[in-house]
């Protein structure tokens, strides 16, 4: 399973090798994915980046076959974290 990262740039990479970012995201993300034989990924992305960019990438991977996403996560930082209540 493969894991793909967009960083708050923009700069898109798989398993940390740069596809790249903007016109030409489209192109090499695709042709990666096809070429491995993609069809279970993870996405993670920084806090920062816009959710538009989110779900562009998220549609480049359908389209290049991607069948099962998981979305990486990490639990919200709190000072309550771990109290009873």
């Amino acid at each position: 399973m493969l894991t793909i990262t967009v960083a708050r740039s923009g700069e898109v990479a798989v398993d940390g090798t740069s596809v790249g970012s903007g016109d030409q995201l489209e192109t090499n993300l695709t042709s990666m994915l096809r070429s491995r034989k993609v069809n279970k990924a993870l996405l993670e992305a920084d806090t920062t980046v816009a959710y538009g960019d989110v779900i562009r990438v998220i549609d480049i991977m359908n389209l290049a076959g991607v069948e099962q996403l998981g979305i990486v996560t990490r639990p919200p930082e709190s000072s309550d974290a771990g109290r009873s209540r």
